[in-house]
């Protein structure tokens, strides 16, 4: 254990012993940096590290690897005041023109 101490990555699994979630994954070299721990379809090096275990760290029902290049970490992604989880099923998660707060000349000619 005093081994670890000394090095910011004791199983040498490329990931800091900090950004390491679960204290069982600091000594488990199987928790690599290119594995994906949550499931998500995201590598472990690649998130956050509060999202490494949490596959929708927003909590918004859609998951980190479908938000992966929009907001991982906002439930409303553009800021209309409609949720992500509403916007799925309409498609316009990034589209500021769907929701509630939109502007009324943007609204014109929408049926939805």
């Amino acid at each position: 254990i005093w081994a670890c101490v000394l090095t910011p990555d004791c199983d040498g699994d490329g990931l800091k012993d900090v950004d390491e979630v679960s204290p069982a994954c600091i000594q488990d070299p199987k928790c690599t940096a290119g594995a994906d721990a949550d499931g998500d379809g995201i590598y472990n090096r690649n998130e956050l590290p509060q999202c490494v275990n949490n596959p929708d760290c927003d909590s918004d029902g859609i998951s980190d690897f479908d938000e992966i290049f929009a907001c991982i970490l906002l439930s409303d992604c553009d800021g209309d005041g409609l949720g992500d989880r509403l916007e799925k099923n309409r498609s316009c998660i990034q589209d500021p023109t769907c929701g509630p707060r939109a502007p009324s000349w943007s609204r014109i000619g929408r049926t939805s």
